[in-house]
């Protein structure tokens, strides 16, 4: 144990000179201050805090008296025989033990001492089972800054200060003191520790201090508003020394952690007094608080005549500089008023006080207008308000008669031979007597006319009816779509960026290249080498062909959204008169189309290259 003192009385009965000798040794201070300078020089070099006092390895040294030792007698000079030696320890409620030791001179070691006493020079041990180590703790002050807490309230971003006192209950000397905080009974990581060592506490009562620290932030503690947090504290004393009655203090302190205060530290005002409602403003400041979110920050007008203050500005930001747009104010403001700004920041529901900017910030008035007639009255209102309710009502009437009109156009179709505005649902124009073919359709890749019951086109090979897929086993259409494959290269080359599967049919058309599904068939079967027509018969009239751009289907009734250029032969879907005879076919199983003159298999019922209906 550290801090016992020990004390050694010579025991001769006899020889009182060397009793005294031995005596003197014990207050060496007095005896013989050379001596004593020597031996707190040795001590202080072994770690012993005063002489014949135990370090904390528990070792003491005192001196012994001996004889006159020179060279020639050292090996068998006589030794002053046996000792009392007494040990007292540092707690009043233990007694002190002695004992008898004889000790040899050097060098022999363990050996008798003079023939009067005989012995060993190993001290005998000694236990004090009444010594121990133990401390007790004074209720924790709890502090925030360095001042004492006000109900023990701490905000987030002060330093929270937990200071403990532990007191002295034992009778072992206490040399260390130290503790640990945890944010609750479940962390395993502490928020701060400290040690305190070189104590002597070896009075009961006697105290020390331990202060632990924590600067609190709401990455740990959250954004609760005000809470209450029981913190966990761990505290020891003569850590790792047992022998001592070292030992261990848990504790807990509750502490209400309220949100950090936040304030605008400055706000750089417009350049001038004088607000333009047209222009943008940006007001930049600086705000403080300790979060680890964005804080809300509204700039406020408020009129100096009175009244409840208009948001105009909304910004979030982190600690530091923060920027705030002005909202478009003509919507806002009034001309011909002045205003206080005013900003406030809020987080974790707590608000700064008001940061007003200094001065007034006024509006201009709109400039006074003449007189006009407008405002005259009239019968008890403005001419202006007469005039809007007149326009009103010209309006209503022209968008009256533009929808009737709209509804009865949309009941009579053109003629597609002869261009008379005719009834949707006729199927005989009245002036010119043609007859109208409803059941046709318009492929819906090539844009070409042809019958509505049409399982594929006749002009590009695309499915139309049956079930999706079907067609791709047919090797026609597939080598069909081989053929177009080179046209289709050239398209793309001129189209560009307009190439679609639509534009490159309608392109095509318009090539002497072009050659329809159905004529590729045919030359498939009779052998011939080359794409393309074969003339017509001679004496035939044609007339040029001219590709039909994208437009919906003839209407039922034939009718059209306009007629066609007198320079054109008829669109696709035309309906034919109903008199005057078709050509007769030709030799070869082809037929003349009776509008364009072209070549086309007897069974079209369309002509694939005018639209126009064969049958």
């Amino acid at each position: 144990m550290a801090g016992a003192h020990v004390s050694a009385y010579y025991a001769y009965d006899t020889n009182q000179t060397s009793n005294a000798s031995a005596n003197a040794l014990n207050a060496l201070s007095t005896a013989d201050p050379s001596i004593w300078g020597y031996v707190q020089y040795w001590d202080a070099q072994h770690g012993v805090p005063s002489y014949a006092t135990s370090n904390s390895a528990g070792r003491a040294y005192v001196l012994l008296a001996a004889g006159d030792v020179s060279g020639p007698t050292l090996p068998d000079g006589l030794f002053l025989g046996g000792y009392h030696v007494g040990i007292t320890v540092p707690a009043t409620s233990v007694g002190s033990h002695w004992f008898n030791w004889s000790v040899s001179p050097y060098p022999t070691g363990v050996a008798l001492g003079t023939a009067h006493y005989g012995g060993s020079d190993v001290g005998p041990q000694q236990s004090f089972a009444g010594y121990f180590g133990l401390m007790t703790l004074h209720t924790p002050l709890v502090l925030a800054n360095g001042t004492v807490a006000p109900n023990g309230s701490v905000r987030i971003g002060q330093e929270l200060e937990l200071q403990f006192t532990l007191v002295d209950a034992g009778t072992a000397t206490i040399t260390q003191v130290g503790g640990e905080l945890f944010y609750n009974s479940t962390s395993i990581k502490p928020l701060d520790s400290t040690n305190v060592t070189g104590l002597d506490l070896t009075t009961l009562g006697q105290n020390a201090t331990v202060t632990l620290n924590w600067v609190i932030n709401d990455s740990v503690t959250g954004l609760h508003g005000t809470f209450l947090n029981t913190f966990s504290v761990l505290l020891d004393y003569n850590k790792g020394v047992p022998s001592a009655g070292g030992g261990t203090i848990p504790s807990t302190v509750v502490v209400t952690i309220a949100p950090s205060q936040i304030r605008i530290v400055s706000v750089t005002p417009p350049t001038s007094n004088n607000i333009d409602l047209n222009a943008q403003y940006v007001s930049v400041g600086t705000v403080q608080f300790n979060g680890t979110q964005a804080a809300s920050i509204v700039l406020y007008a408020t009129p100096t005549s009175g009244g409840s203050p208009i948001e105009i500005g909304v910004d979030r930001a982190v600690p530091g500089t923060f920027e705030i747009a002005w909202f478009p104010l003509q919507q806002l403001l009034s001309a011909g008023t002045s205003y206080h700004l005013s900003l406030v920041a809020s987080y974790n529901g707590i608000s700064s006080a008001a940061y007003v900017l200094p001065g007034t910030y006024s509006v201009p008035a709109a400039p006074a207008s003449a007189t006009s007639f407008l405002t005259q009255t009239i019968l008890g209102l403005p001419l202006w308000v007469w005039l809007a309710i007149a326009a009103a009502i010209v309006i209503g009437v022209v968008a009256f008669l533009m929808l009737a009109r709209r509804q009865a156009a949309g009941k009579l179709v053109e003629c597609g031979e002869c261009g008379a505005l005719i009834p949707e649902e006729a199927t005989v124009c009245p002036k010119c007597g043609a007859e109208f073919e409803a059941d046709l359709i318009r492929c819906s890749r090539c844009a070409s006319t042809i019958p509505a019951n049409s399982k594929f086109c006749p002009e590009c090979a695309a499915q139309l009816l049956g079930k999706p897929g079907e067609g791709e086993a047919d090797p026609e259409r597939q080598s069909y779509a081989d053929f177009t494959e080179k046209y289709r290269a050239e398209g793309k080359r001129e189209l560009g960026d307009n190439y679609s599967e639509g534009a490159f049919w309608d392109w095509w058309k318009r090539q002497p290249s072009y050659t329809s599904f159905s004529q590729w068939k045919l030359q498939q079967g009779s052998g011939t080498p080359r794409a393309g027509m074969t003339a017509p018969p001679t004496g035939t009239v044609t007339t040029p062909e001219t590709a039909a751009p994208y437009a919906a289907p003839p209407p039922k009734g034939g009718g059209a959204a306009a007629a066609p250029p007198p320079s054109t032969v008829a669109p696709r879907g035309t309906p034919l008169p109903s008199t005057g005879p078709a050509a007769p076919p030709p030799a070869g199983g082809l037929k003349a189309c009776p509008n364009c003159g072209k070549e086309i298999p007897p069974e079209y019922l369309v002509c694939p290259f005018c639209g126009a209906v064969t049958q």
